[in-house]
């Protein structure tokens, strides 16, 4: 039977390995520390990434080796490529991990983004309306202030204290999340368009989109990433949606938040899918079987779980602000 070695451990981590069972595959997450949600479903491997001992023993131990996160140390992963195959690759996480190469790669490939500037010091800062972001490690709103013809400049720029991008606002009419899966054999499959709803900079819920014409526009887009990166495994793409025009946000390379409800939604999950892509099995054309509502669960338990079709919980210590787990809504 074959391992899977996931790098993280995370809900990302356990939903794959709830996927890896059904498919009759092993997993093993590298993890910091014993309680973690990926703890409920799988093995684990305790070490530091930064040890190259630990890396080579667990890179031992599996088949193929895969991430639940984008922002950890490439060099590490580069470490364990040497002993195993890492999909998505760690050039291709390099890229993701900074906004501004990866707004660069968007243009690269002639796919729309919002107007930006690489920011380095507070002299390239302007009171123009838009966000100043770290160009490293930001997620769920963090590392990103929003920007106004009001704005303290020098308290923003003090804040963030690190190399940044600042982009221009946009004023969209809804969010998007295109995501698709690529094997070795070069096999491309799309999943159903998204449409998602953030508040504070955190994902709250998700469903099906209805956007005529949007569709084949994400799928032409997310089809020149995963071609000119020779990715392999799931990748998302989140763009606004402003005047019936895409302009793309970021990529996820790995499986998405929006994509949970492809659990219960579609024939084919994100899980199960990204797990088909990188042993290079052939890959399953996703359908909606059902319309659902991805709802996160953030912060605290709600009282009316009961109102859910299913629920998922994570596992976590409550906490302002985390993702607890999700549930699902059949919508008709």
């Amino acid at each position: 039977m074959k391992t899977v070695g996931i790098i993280g451990c995370g809900q990302l981590a356990q939903l794959l390995a709830m996927s890896a069972y059904q498919l009759g595959y092993k997993t093993l997450c590298f993890a910091q520390e014993e309680e973690c949600p990926a703890k409920r479903l799988s093995p684990l491997f305790i070490g530091k990434l930064s040890d190259v001992d630990a890396i080579k023993k667990f890179s031992e131990q599996v088949d193929v080796i895969t991430v639940e996160n984008e922002n950890c140390d490439v060099d590490h992963l580069r470490q364990c490529e040497k002993i195993k195959p890492v999909f998505p690759n760690p050039d291709i996480i390099q890229i993701a991990q900074d906004r501004l190469l990866e707004k660069n790669y968007f243009q690269k490939l002639n796919i729309p983004t919002t107007q930006f500037f690489e920011i380095n010091s507070l002299d390239d800062l302007k009171t123009e309306d838009g966000f100043l972001k770290t160009r490293r490690f930001g997620y769920d709103g963090k590392g990103q202030v929003r920007v106004s013809q009001y704005s303290d400049l020098a308290l923003m720029w003090n804040a963030l204290d690190k190399s940044a991008i600042f982009e221009r606002f946009v004023d969209f009419e809804a969010e998007v999340s295109q995501l698709v899966a690529r094997n070795n054999s070069g096999d491309i499959q799309f999943f159903p368009l998204i449409k998602n709803r953030h508040q504070e900079g955190i994902l709250r819920e998700s469903q099906f989109a209805d956007y005529v014409g949007l569709e084949k526009m994400a799928q032409d887009y997310a089809r020149k990433l995963v071609e000119s990166l020779n990715y392999v495994g799931v990748l998302a793409i989140e763009f606004f949606v402003h005047e019936n025009q895409l302009i793309a946000n970021e990529i996820a390379p790995r499986v998405h938040n929006s994509g949970h409800l492809t659990i219960e939604g579609c024939n084919v999950n994100q899980f199960e899918q990204h797990l088909r892509a990188i042993f290079n099995l052939p890959l399953i054309k996703p359908k909606i079987i059902q319309p659902v509502k991805m709802i996160n669960i953030i912060g605290e338990w709600p009282q009316n779980l009961g109102r859910f079709s299913r629920v998922y919980n994570y596992g976590k210590l409550i906490k302002k602000n985390r993702k607890l787990g999700h549930g699902i809504l059949v919508t008709q």
